[in-house]
């Protein structure tokens, strides 16, 4: 178990154990755009928070292998962004805001090197919060 922990800050960045598990509350402040970026050497997979719009943007542009492209929907953030994330070596999964909604992302880096996150946002948000869990492989045993 990992604490994270950043006040007033437009950039924060970690590495990832190889299997994760992520909680992270984001206290927005005056930022209009937040970006959560998971880092696998030279390619990434980035969540766009625009509190303008209200919208959530999944962008795999940056990623070489698999489906590519970006999809969004609508997500209203009060005054905390809300994540839930896992990672492992091929799938992604991200609940927001409590689960109000959720996306399962296929992966497929080319490197096998633990994955870095990093925030970005367009002014300092308030608050950063988080855990991070390194989590166990699943092994099956057949009884």
């Amino acid at each position: 178990e990992r604490t994270l922990e950043a006040g007033q800050t437009s950039h924060f960045e970690t590495e990832l154990f190889d299997l994760t598990e992520l909680l992270l509350d984001i206290e927005v402040g005056d930022a209009y755009t937040i970006a959560l970026e998971l880092v696998y050497g030279a390619e990434k997979l980035v969540f766009r928070y625009n509190r303008l719009e209200q919208v959530m943007t999944i962008d795999r542009t940056k990623m070489r292998q698999g489906g590519r492209g970006t999809r969004s929907f609508k997500l209203y953030v009060d005054r905390t962004l809300s994540l839930r994330i896992y990672v492992d070596h091929s799938a992604v999964e991200a609940f927001f805001q409590y689960g109000e909604e959720a996306a399962t992302v296929a992966i497929f880096p080319e490197e096998n090197v633990r994955p870095t996150l990093r925030v970005f946002s367009d002014v300092d948000v308030e608050q950063l919060t988080g855990v991070l869990w390194e989590l166990e492989p699943f092994h099956y045993e057949q009884g």
